[in-house]
């Protein structure tokens, strides 16, 4: 994935410094230009925009309006309605945006990408989306819409034997975490090292989302897990179609964002998020 560099030069942009030179920037909105991927194929070059201005959420919100789907994924403290979103993360197949909700506060979330995110289309590809809807729901009033989970998608199809390779062994109910389904649908995309040191730190430093300026190895860690998404969906989606399941697979991902969100508390217990599929869906 490439690194976009770029000077912004709006006065609600955070101040840059020389440890931060390196940052990916979206520049105000008469500044941008994105640069035009090869073709939309996985394994070719994307291009990472980090956005920190209200102009930047609006340049994103053009670019994703335009896509048939997007990919979204956040990263915060604990992240749930009691928790703090961080980042938020959505994608194109040659475009992901970084969206920098510590330093933009609701401006990270202006009426046009609440829209988007509530509506239909585009479909938004998430994988467990649990929690990112949770945090959205109830820290800034998005309740998110069109929502294709992955998780939720390949348990479906393992209940139903349509996976030739069922990978997690002995109950069709466990869930399938985003590592092993990237090893099986999305290999090349990502770095496993990355992921590892990354989680690694996460453990030791409960914070770790709260480090500004974002240093560029968490901004790529970020942006990687979203570019793994589309791999998986094609891979997914083929199978989805060949059996009609589209409306199930919908209607299962729309269940799924309830999970949490629609709950009137929660007790963050080890019962209410485990690694099984939710009873009941």
């Amino acid at each position: 994935m490439t690194r976009k560099v770029q000077e912004d030069a709006e006065t609600d942009s955070p101040e840059k410094s020389e440890e931060d030179s390196s940052q990916p920037q979206l520049a105000v909105s008469r500044e941008v230009r994105f640069r035009t991927a090869r073709s939309a194929r996985h394994r070719d070059p994307v291009t990472l925009c980090y956005v920190s201005t209200a102009s930047g959420v609006a340049e994103m919100v053009a670019h994703l309006q335009a896509a048939p789907v997007i990919a979204m994924d956040c990263e915060g403290l604990s992240l749930s309605r009691r928790g703090a979103l961080r980042l938020a993360q959505l994608g194109t197949r040659t475009h992901i945006f970084v969206v920098d909700v510590k330093l933009l506060r609701r401006n990270a979330f202006p009426k046009e990408l609440v829209a988007l995110l509530e509506r239909k289309h585009p479909r938004k590809l998430l994988f467990d989306c649990r929690s990112d809807a949770d945090a959205l729901q109830h820290q800034f009033g998005v309740c998110l819409g069109g929502v294709l989970d992955l998780q939720a998608i390949e348990a479906l199809l393992r209940t139903r034997d349509l996976l030739v390779d069922r990978g997690v062994g002995e109950s069709p109910l466990r869930v399938c975490g985003l590592r092993d389904c990237m090893k099986r649908y999305a290999a090349g995309v990502g770095d496993a090292g990355l992921k590892a040191r990354v989680g690694a730190e996460m453990k030791a430093n409960p914070r770790l989302w709260d480090i500004r300026p974002l240093p560029p190895y968490l901004m790529q860690y970020a942006a990687n897990d979203v570019a793994a998404l589309f791999p998986i969906y094609d891979h997914l989606h083929a199978i989805v179609q060949r059996n009609h399941l589209d409306g199930l697979a919908l209607s299962l991902s729309a269940a799924y964002a309830d999970v949490f969100r629609a709950k009137p508390t929660r007790s963050f217990s080890r019962y209410e998020h485990n690694a099984f599929f939710p009873v009941g869906l």
